[in-house]
């Protein structure tokens, strides 16, 4: 993370490689690191890095549930959850903190999770669903997932949790692993079989005992996960509004 960050700022020559004996240095020149100061000083800066800080949570919570942000689809995210001030377009911020993060990258205008593994079969899916509208979290929702990395867990995906910890007895971490892998598993459309197949080669479960309930609860885990093809919603959430 740290080589990823001064790599970003030595493109911008503000931080400079060195090494002494087996050391890696990263060195700011002090004229550099006065001025930068100076500048971080100003009550002016100080209030846009505030509101850079609050432009860049709500659009990656907004990638969170969506993997995929079109510039349309990024602003009004943020319209949604602050108000947008122009002096400095929010726009360029994102797209800025597109290069350095290893949360989220910059294609083109697209604002991309890295946990998306392709970015284009989820355009055209959405595409496809032009008559569904998008899905839109609460403001603490996006917070919640800002913080977190993921949505809350609901119902279902407390209960395969559950399953995990008490009937497979996996510790309470190697649980909240499996089931935040599981759930981005979900959203690049993996089958529920390949989710078996994964408890059994990887954590030696015995997927046979009780194999109508796990079968089960994976099934309401993976219909009740929000979908970025489905725009945020669940698969249990577009059925029923179109029953």
């Amino acid at each position: 993370m740290v080589y990823h960050i001064a790599d970003y700022f030595q493109a911008r020559g503000i931080v400079f490689f060195g090494r002494h004996k087996d050391t890696a240095l990263f060195m700011v020149p002090e004229e550099l690191r006065s001025k930068i100061k100076s500048i971080l000083n100003k009550k002016s800066v100080k209030k846009q890095i505030k509101l850079n800080d609050n432009y860049i949570k709500y659009a990656v919570g907004s990638a969170i549930y969506y993997g995929v942000l079109t510039p349309d689809l990024l602003y009004n995210s943020l319209q949604r959850y602050m108000e947008i001030k122009e002096k400095v377009d929010p726009l360029d911020v994102i797209l800025e903190y597109g290069q350095s993060s290893m949360i989220a990258y910059i294609i083109g205008p697209f604002f991309i999770l890295t946990a998306v593994e392709d970015a284009r079969e989820i355009l055209i899916e959405r595409e496809s669903r032009s008559d569904l509208d998008y899905y839109i979290p609460s403001k603490k929702a996006i917070e919640n997932a800002y913080q977190k990395g993921h949505p809350s867990w609901n119902l279902a995906q407390r209960r395969f949790k559950k399953k995990l910890t008490k009937g497979y007895k996996l510790s309470p971490e190697d649980a909240e692993m499996l089931i935040f892998n599981f759930s981005l598993l979900i959203k690049n459309n993996i089958s529920t079989a390949e989710i078996i197949r994964i408890l059994a080669e990887s954590f030696e479960i015995d997927v046979f005992d009780d194999k109508d309930e796990l079968i089960k609860l994976i099934n309401d885990f993976h219909n009740n996960t929000r979908q970025w093809v489905l725009k945020g919603y669940t698969p249990a959430e577009v059925y029923s509004r179109g029953k």
